[in-house]
């Protein structure tokens, strides 16, 4: 998924997470950027059934949105900062 990233030229990462056990992978995505040092480079947003506020702050996303509307409002945001 970063590779891609680097690859479209994106500024923001966004997951969806359809199951509590897919969420591990949003973490998993954190982590990745964390170790190598982008976490500057991209920011992440998270969302899906399961994920919430608590759980975007806790993993280290930039952001969290409950649905689609949210989620362009909030990238808006993160690209205006």
């Amino acid at each position: 998924m970063i590779e891609k990233a680097f690859e479209v030229n994106a500024d923001i990462i966004g997951t969806s997470a359809l199951l509590t056990t897919t969420l591990i992978y949003q973490k998993n995505l954190e982590d990745e950027l964390k170790k190598n040092g982008l976490k500057d480079r991209f920011k992440t947003m998270v969302g899906g059934a399961p994920a919430t506020q608590r759980w975007a702050d806790r993993i280290g996303a930039d952001a969290y949105a409950e649905d689609a509307a949210e989620a362009v409002t909030k990238a808006l945001r993160l690209l205006n900062k």
